[in-house]
């Protein structure tokens, strides 16, 4: 498989109708692929089991990540926090 295939994807936010710009991901796995797949069975399924304060919508091998929070710092903080024990998890 070439390398390329994993690399390089764009990512960005929408909030409030207002897009971020496009950001660089070090490492993707393009929607639709065998590896979307298995990666779901692997991990993803898993996160809505362990994550109490975030929301989770999970389609084959797409996950989207929901917080509500009373203001923009609270959500900002309490997504980051969460993303980084995330970022933990897939790694361990």
């Amino acid at each position: 498989m070439d390398k390329k295939y994993l690399t390089n994807g764009k990512q960005f936010v929408v909030y409030d109708s207002i897009c971020s710009d496009d950001r660089t991901m070090l490492c993707v796995i393009p929607q639709g692929s065998i590896l979307g797949f298995i990666e779901v069975l692997l991990y993803i399924n898993d996160l809505a089991n362990i994550w109490n304060k975030l929301k989770f919508i999970l389609f084959d091998d797409d996950t989207n990540v929901l917080y509500v929070g009373k203001s923009i710092t609270e959500v900002n903080n309490v997504l980051n926090d969460e993303l980084k024990q995330m970022s933990q998890w897939f790694y361990n």
